[in-house]
């Protein structure tokens, strides 16, 4: 866990909040928590991605780059700048969850959206034919830590990972499972349309 952030259920003090830029002009951010592969990892799988949509003819679209790749655990909500109170209750909550690293095995491809939405968009997610234990664990421990600071949490909760988007939907299919080991979760501000992601917090998982 990055020592900026409270170890004992102290809230952090302003000048240890991180700094986070705005959103651009005309564009608002995100901030969530994620699980995010390690580099080595992420990498791999970003490979295996491209092979994938080679083997299904899905080129040109908009490719998630190793970096970003991520599974969602919990949003916070969209703003036009750093909302400080909510960070430092959110880096508070996440400070007290405690977990082991867990595998992860992705072995289903699919479009979201409907076949008929006619969309240039459709996202192609990686997800599990068996809901995970570790993710499941993840999300509920978080969740409730985010609940005693006051945060509202998102249920229910799909397990998946955005790998593209593209104009071609493609129905829900088995997959070589793409195995990693989560060993950390992280809290993102994500700049939206701009591709571009920035760490407000970053947590070892520990039992």
């Amino acid at each position: 866990m990055a020592d900026q952030f409270s170890l004992f259920g102290a809230p952090p003090e302003e000048t240890d909040i991180p700094c986070l830029a705005p959103a651009a002009p005309g564009f608002r951010c995100e901030l969530f928590f994620a699980v995010q592969p390690e580099q080595e990892d992420a990498e791999r799988i970003s490979a295996q991605a491209e092979a994938v949509r080679q083997a299904l003819n899905l080129y040109g679209g908009s490719v998630v780059s190793a970096p970003r790749l991520h599974i969602s655990l919990h949003g916070l909500g969209r703003y036009d700048a750093a909302p400080k109170e909510l960070l430092a209750r959110a880096l508070d909550a996440a400070a007290r969850v405690r977990l082991a690293p867990f595998e992860v095995a992705f072995d289903q491809l699919m479009s979201f959206g409907r076949p008929d939405a006619k969309t240039d968009a459709y996202p192609l997610v990686l997800t599990e034919s068996v809901p995970d234990p570790g993710l499941l664990a993840l999300h509920q421990r978080l969740g409730m830590a985010l609940a005693d600071a006051g945060i509202p949490v998102e249920l229910p909760f799909h397990p998946h990972m955005t790998l593209s988007r593209h104009g071609k939907h493609v129905p829900s299919q088995p997959q070589a499972p793409m195995r990693w080991t989560a060993r950390r979760f992280v809290l993102i501000w994500s700049h939206l349309g701009k591709t571009r992601y920035e760490r407000a917090g970053d947590w070892l998982l520990t039992a």
